[in-house]
């Protein structure tokens, strides 16, 4: 049996329902586009060379704004400042190709780039040369919720990352922790490590939690 096609009231009724659906549907779109545009956030330069943009890390990571982004250009030379993310949701940290980041003269123990109190924080091809084998950290996470450190390196440093209580899903992932004493030392409850090398540590991996998954990741080699 073939569906009559509608006639009268209820080819009336339909053309109504229809309309009306189209009204919401302009009605919402508007609405959907600022909210993908807000959440889409700014891209923020970072580039001491480059009149207008930001001549620091720290400076643009301070004026950033939750759905933002920060990109660090190479600037021939490496970056010396030590950075704390902290207070921060939806940031996403960038750095271009050859980017290297040194210690300005802080506290070694504390990090090079440290994020603190955040969540939702995405941390890219960042590689941070620590040079200090004894005290100095590289990537340190305090108290933080579902931060990322994705195709990072840290190079001769006494703890490449550092995960610290209370955070809760850290991920660290396609990284490289090279030649230091520890390549990464975990004290929170659920830190997933995925295809992340350590090539060569004496104390390749220190690992506090039971929970830890580790997930392709090779020790005492380079892939």
């Amino acid at each position: 049996m073939h569906a009559r096609y509608p006639t009268g009231a209820r080819r009336e009724r339909r053309s109504i329902l229809a309309a009306l659906l189209v009204l919401a549907v302009l009605l919402i779109l508007p609405q959907g586009e600022a909210m993908a545009k807000k959440n889409a956030g700014n891209t923020l330069i970072v580039d001491p060379l480059t009149p207008g943009a930001f001549p620091t890390i720290q400076a643009a990571i301070d004026a950033a704004a939750p759905g933002d982004t920060v990109y660090i250009q190479d600037k021939g030379t490496p970056y010396t400042e030590d950075v704390i993310v902290t207070g921060k949701d939806r940031l996403t940290v960038l750095a271009g190709q050859r980017v290297v980041l040194m210690t300005g003269g802080g506290n070694p123990q504390l990090g090079i780039f440290r994020v603190v109190d955040s969540r939702r924080v995405i941390v890219r091809a960042l590689r941070i040369f620590c040079d200090n084998r004894v005290s100095g950290r590289g990537f340190v996470l305090n108290n933080v919720v579902e931060v990322t450190l994705d195709s990072v390196n840290a190079e001769v440093c006494q703890a490449g990352a550092r995960v610290e209580a209370p955070s809760t899903a850290a991920v660290i992932r396609n990284s490289l922790f090279f030649d230091d004493a520890i390549g990464e030392r975990d004290e929170a409850l659920d830190t997933v490590v995925a295809f992340t090398c350590f090539h060569p540590c004496p104390h390749t991996l220190v690992i506090a939690s039971v929970y830890q998954r580790l997930a392709g990741t090779a020790r005492n080699r380079v892939e």
